[in-house]
């Protein structure tokens, strides 16, 4: 879930902030991310088992939703590839 890697890097860059300004912001942003982890369980908490969907780290396959489908897109000449 990326709320959960987003609350992490907060977390471990928190340690190694020393502007004040910085290091309040970084605070606040990794609470509003377990803000979002906790609204996330909860609503998927309420879903139904046939929602349910496999939830592999998108982050772990670069390509996986990336790519670009070309069968709609036009080439430099006007023609549809």
């Amino acid at each position: 879930m990326a709320e959960k890697k987003a609350f992490a890097f907060y977390d471990q860059a928190l340690r190694w902030v020393t502007q004040p300004d910085v290091k309040a912001l970084f605070e606040e942003l990794r609470d509003e991310e377990a803000e979002h982890v906790e609204m996330l369980v909860e609503i998927m908490a309420k879903l139904p088992p046939s929602a349910e969907i496999d939830l592999e780290d998108e982050d772990s396959y670069p390509n996986k939703r990336s790519a670009t489908p070309t069968a709609w897109i036009a080439d430099p000449n006007g023609r549809a590839r």
